[in-house]
């Protein structure tokens, strides 16, 4: 009989204990925190990494941090506590960058789609755009020819002005699917910019600015176009998987 290895056989349990775990949870949370800075002429120098973090904060579920948010997701959904989960497999997809613009991207987890995302501070909505900068997420589900799911963002800061950035702590809830995020009515439909801020001017669940990157309206349903979606510019909306 063939003898495996102690340590090799703990960390084949260990997987499959955390794979269990995550299928567990009907719900995935994650907080992250972006920030784009055009810093003070007198530290241009600073680091690239400074100037730019993506940062995942919850790292561990049984800290003080992970207990509390998974409290409050499990009252918002009103579900037990036991149904909600820390994405800890969540991460960051770096888009196409053009000058001043960032596409960054927080794709699902596998097996979970996109239910919301919501900014955790108070100030400006909790999205900060200040001197002409913009800070724009949008939520996207598979669409047409694009798979992606999850949040797609779009930053610009501009370079022309000193002390400007984009900044935000937000929530990012997903949902197992299926049954898919339509079995939530906490969830926001596809298409929806979860947050369109410039100049620290932030609004929140703006329904469908673009309209070629919503689902089609099924036949005979109504169509609606937002104040909002007639004067954001194409431009400034994050594309899926971009």
């Amino acid at each position: 009989m063939k003898i495996v290895d102690s340590t090799v056989l703990a960390c084949v349990l260990l997987l499959a204990a955390s794979s269990s775990f995550a299928q567990s949870n009907d719900i995935l949370v994650q907080q992250f925190f972006i920030k784009r800075e055009k810093p003070y002429s007198f530290v241009e120098q600073t680091s690239q990494e400074k100037e730019h973090v993506w940062e995942i904060k919850i790292k561990d579920p049984a800290s003080p941090q992970g207990k509390a948010l998974i409290t409050t997701v499990a009252s918002y959904f009103g579900v037990p506590e036991s149904s909600v989960g820390i994405a800890l497999t969540a991460t960051f997809e770096q888009g196409k960058t053009g000058g001043a613009a960032y596409y960054i991207n927080v794709p699902s987890p596998n097996g979970y789609t996109i239910c919301n995302a919501m900014p955790v501070e108070d100030g400006y909505h909790g999205v900060e755009s200040s001197q002409d900068s913009t800070f724009n997420a949008v939520i996207r589900r598979p669409v047409r020819a694009s798979q992606f799911d999850g949040l797609a963002t779009y930053l610009v800061v501009p370079t022309k002005t000193h002390t400007t950035r984009s900044m935000s702590t937000f929530n990012v809830t997903f949902v197992k699917n299926p049954p898919g995020w339509q079995h939530y009515p906490q969830c926001r439909p596809t298409g929806e910019a979860a947050w369109l801020s410039r100049n620290n001017n932030t609004r929140l669940n703006v329904p469908c600015p673009q309209r070629d990157l919503c689902p089609k309206p099924e036949a005979g349903a109504p169509t609606t176009t937002s104040p909002a979606s007639r004067t954001v510019s194409k431009a400034h909306l994050p594309r899926a998987g971009r």
